[in-house]
């Protein structure tokens, strides 16, 4: 049970890389981010070959545990993304990056980005369907 804390851990790296994607050019930061992803990817990895047997965890729970918890590290940056959204605002712009439009913030800001909707929406939705399978899956193994 030890090391699974760690594997839990190790998913905040998920989120921290993708909020830091934007940023590339402050190559220290990006350099740190990148690092710490790497070491949390092989983490998970010795987690699930080696470690597990450890903790007496199987390998499918694990491999069911590690989707899960991708699911949720996908799901937090899909909230940090819309509270960034609505705090810092939306213009639209067409396909050159030009503004055609005024900026918006708020609930509005996360209505109007309309890829945004389109992307985050189908994660939410995947995040949500697995997270009720595994579940109810867990609380019928339980039994």
């Amino acid at each position: 049970m030890k090391y699974n804390i760690g594997f839990k851990i190790s998913f905040i790296m998920y989120t921290l890389a993708l909020v830091a994607l934007p940023y590339m050019t402050a190559r220290t930061w990006a350099d740190i981010i990148a690092l710490l992803f790497v070491v949390a990817v092989f983490y998970e990895l010795f987690y699930l070959f080696y470690l597990r047997k450890k903790d007496n965890v199987k390998l499918s729970r694990a491999i069911a545990q590690y989707f899960l918890y991708l699911l949720i590290s996908l799901e937090l940056y899909v909230l940090i993304n819309c509270i960034d959204l609505a705090v810092n605002g939306y213009t639209p712009t067409d396909f050159l990056g030009n503004s055609i439009g005024e900026t918006v913030y708020g609930l509005k800001a996360i209505i109007e980005d309309k890829m945004g909707i389109f992307v985050f929406g189908h994660i939410i939705v995947i995040a949500t369907i697995y997270q009720i399978i595994y579940a109810i899956a867990t609380k019928r193994s339980r039994r």
